[in-house]
């Protein structure tokens, strides 16, 4: 059965023909969470999804490094309705992952703002109890609440936290106070690389997950401004355009990967850079599932 909620039935991912976007005959299908109501800085992070929909379109199809052709998997898609409360979406893509894995198809959540990622963990802790996240940010987000709301992006990663689900960081380069405190004091529970080392370890990391089956959430501000510009919160310092395609190459490799969402781009008026590489990072990730059984 399809799912149903497809309202911008006008864009396809990559361009690619009907026939591959049959929900039944995908491996893989994306969800696009276009809400934003907590921004605290520069605002648009509701129109990421589609940005990166439209960008998608001019992406090669043809994979260099993995010389392969995703899309030729499948590729459906569809839309959340985020004219509701945020539990109320976090239940919606809870139900939505879980019959995606389910159905034995891979997950990809396009935000948005960082709050919606709740959502994907909840659908893949119900099928997998021994859930990691793999966290790719410049942020902690693990305050418990911001500005006095504890459904804001800032909080992201908190609700990981207090429901006993590890935690693996990295690109980190700004932090509360409390946060920080948090991290020291919780070593089995979060593990942090930060962005000011010089070159990311990606052995460390890979061992510092505490499970083989793993959420992946990439806030697009952990990388390098230079790279991905237009975000809500940029943060000079950041993550190179290889460092993070060649961790993931190995994250992949190693481990299951149960669904991964990607979150806070907030498209330029006058600038389409953000919105491509975001849509080539989407199709970096398809690449990398598609060699994994």
């Amino acid at each position: 059965m399809t799912p149903d909620n497809n309202e911008n039935k006008s864009l396809t991912p990559f361009g690619i023909d009907e026939k591959y976007t049959n929900y039944d005959e995908s491996k893989f299908h994306i969800i696009n969470v276009p809400y934003a109501k907590t921004v605290s800085y520069i605002k648009g992070a509701e129109k990421g999804p589609e940005a990166i929909i439209k960008a998608s379109e001019q992406v090669e199809l043809y994979d260099i490094a993995t010389e392969s052709e995703p899309y030729l998997k499948g590729i459906s898609f569809e839309e959340i309705n985020t004219n509701q409360e945020l539990t109320s979406i976090w239940e919606e893509m809870s139900q939505k992952v879980h019959k995606c894995i389910t159905d034995n198809k891979f997950p990809i959540i396009l935000g948005g703002e960082h709050s919606i990622t709740h959502g994907g963990i909840m659908g893949c802790k119900q099928k997998h109890n021994d859930l990691c996240v793999l966290h790719i940010d410049a942020h902690c987000d693990l305050r418990e609440d911001y500005l006095g709301d504890k459904y804001s992006h800032a909080c992201a990663l908190r609700y990981a936290f207090d429901g006993n689900i590890p935690i693996v960081q990295v690109g980190i380069r700004s932090a509360e106070k409390e946060e920080h405190l948090l991290i020291k004091n919780n070593p089995s529970k979060i593990k942090t690389f930060f962005a000011s080392k010089k070159k990311l370890n990606n052995k460390k990391i890979l061992n510092s997950l505490q499970s083989k089956n793993l959420y992946i959430t990439i806030d697009i501000d952990g990388f390098d401004p230079s790279v991905i510009p237009h975000t809500g919160t940029p943060e000079p310092g950041g993550l190179g355009w290889y460092e993070v395609i060649n961790l993931l190459e190995d994250i992949f490799a190693n481990f299951n990967v149960i669904a991964t969402d990607i979150v806070e781009l907030a498209p330029s008026d006058f600038s389409t850079i953000s919105d491509f590489t975001v849509a080539k990072l989407l199709y970096k990730v398809l690449a990398l599932k598609a060699l994994t059984k």
